[in-house]
């Protein structure tokens, strides 16, 4: 009879072996020359594309970095102040602003991506890389928020 380390470890195994097997023959295959799972031969032509010849790609990853670089700065100011004023100021509505602060947090962030999309849509502004610069701060804000909070507490 097997043990329960046994039949853990087995799991586990298999567990590994679907999250990262794909990814293993994903990379073998990206030194393949052919464009199909038929072995041509071992070729860089994809990473000589990747890296010489696209420069949509490169645009998107420069993209990505102002985005993220922009946004957690932003996000940090306004959730560092926010935490403050939280935590060391009494008012009306402190313990309503924390209960709708844990939104982000608790809701899936599909739901929150396309709640932003419908906001932009109705607010009649083009989608661009400000929206989402907003869209990703609206998300980064709860999280340094109570962060902060924490640690000042």
């Amino acid at each position: 009879m097997y043990s329960k380390k046994r039949i853990s470890l087995v799991v586990f195994i298999i567990t590994m072996l679907f999250f990262y097997l794909p990814l293993l023959i994903l990379i073998v295959f990206s030194f393949n020359g052919g464009k199909s799972f038929q072995w041509t031969g071992f070729s860089l032509k994809w990473y000589e594309q990747l890296f010489f010849h696209s420069r949509d790609l490169w645009r998107a990853v420069q993209n990505s970095v102002i985005v993220a670089l922009a946004s957690s700065a932003i996000s940090t100011l306004i959730g560092t102040l926010g935490a403050i004023g939280l935590t060391w100021y009494t008012f009306k509505f402190k313990k309503y602003l924390k209960v709708v602060s844990y939104l982000p947090i608790i809701m899936p962030e599909i739901v929150t991506g396309i709640s932003l999309l419908i906001f932009f849509a109705g607010m009649k502004w083009n989608l661009s890389l400000f929206t989402i610069f907003v869209a990703h701060t609206t998300f980064n804000i709860p999280f340094v928020l109570f962060i902060i909070m924490s640690r000042l507490d």
